[in-house]
């Protein structure tokens, strides 16, 4: 059973408990930084479920802002409305008893269709089960973050793995990427590579196609887009979630046309003093970007980049001994070269 069954199923409890008409649970979003209804129980069929509690608007909004609790028992419309009803229904509530949860992180408000039904000795229980939401609450939080670390510390594993197992870079980069992708849960993830000219840029690989098959074949301009950003830059470009969750500046500019991303997270991939190439992962829906995906991708782009700059060093090796190779063929075929194995 998942937190949303866990909760609503406590909150009818609670709607029992009290005889009430209906409980809604509101929970502060730290991405959005908003109150939103997070679970609810009602007799009824009408809560909105989209509804966001304003600081200082209506009775809930009055306890985000104040953090102290509101006993209401004969509802007067004019002086405040409950917010999470259409009018009509919400006209037809007479009683409103509501209380914070701890640090900020919520309101668990309940409301009668009769007047005077709620006493201080029912606020005072209300609050006992408002510290047990929230205890409930923050466990599956901690359950969710040690699930993802985990999810994360074993695709490093497979990735250090992947450069012992794997000799051949078209594999390693499908199979990286498609690792990628399954463990940040972004649609798309792509590695960006500078051309040998190191003035444009090319798709060197992606998970799922991000444009065209003609497109994809374009040597790309670094003065524009997102991506020709983190190359001049060398600096990443993270955004999702409660961080400007709107459609971005294009990852490629304009000349190559992908669809448009909510959530990008873009990391320089640099050996060498330069950046080499630009690990992308990317989505059309805005997705959360917490702390430890930042220092996943990371630690995952670095990963890629060592094994980056073992393929050069290694085509420098074999630049080196296939030159020296030549100089030396050079000088026994050359006249009065001594011949090979001696005088």
């Amino acid at each position: 059973m998942d937190e949303h069954s866990y909760l609503e199923r406590l909150l009818s409890i609670v709607c029992s408990v009290f005889d009430a008409y209906s409980v809604v649970l509101y929970m502060h979003d730290k991405r959005s930084g908003t109150y939103r209804v997070a679970a609810h129980f009602s007799l009824g069929d009408h809560v909105l479920t989209e509804s966001i509690a304003e600081p200082g608007k209506g009775f809930v909004g009055w306890i985000v802002r104040n953090r102290q609790p509101l006993l209401v028992n004969n509802v007067d419309k004019k002086k405040g409305k409950l917010g999470y009803y259409p009018q009509d229904v919400e006209a037809t509530i007479k009683a409103f008893m509501g209380c914070p949860l701890k640090r900020g992180e919520g309101v668990i408000c309940l409301d009668s269709k009769r007047t005077f039904c709620f006493s201080e000795k029912d606020q005072k229980i209300l609050h006992l089960f408002a510290d047990f939401l929230l205890d409930l609450h923050e466990r599956f939080e901690l359950a969710r973050a040690s699930q993802s670390q985990f999810q994360y510390y074993h695709c490093l594993q497979l990735i250090h793995g992947m450069r012992t197992t794997i000799k051949r870079w078209p594999d390693f980069l499908g199979k990286f990427l498609a690792l990628m992708s399954d463990a940040a849960g972004f649609e798309h993830s792509f590695l960006a590579a500078r051309d040998p000219n190191g003035e444009r840029y090319y798709i060197e690989g992606a998970h799922v196609p991000l444009m065209t098959a003609k497109d994809a074949e374009m040597h790309l301009d670094m003065s524009v887009g997102l991506v020709g950003f983190v190359f001049r830059n060398g600096q990443p470009v993270i955004s999702g979630e409660g961080e400007g969750a709107c459609n971005l500046t294009p990852l490629f500019g304009k000349a190559a046309k992908t669809q448009p991303m909510k959530s990008v997270l873009l990391m320089p991939l640099v050996f060498q003093k330069q950046v080499r190439g630009v690990l992308g992962l990317s989505s059309p829906s805005a997705l959360p970007i917490g702390d430890d995906l930042k220092t996943f991708c990371t630690m995952a782009s670095e990963q890629l980049a060592l094994f980056l700059e073992n393929l050069y060093l290694r085509s420098k090796l074999q630049e080196s001994e296939a030159f020296a190779r030549h100089l030396q063929d050079t000088y026994n075929n050359s006249p009065g070269s001594a011949p090979a194995g001696g005088a």
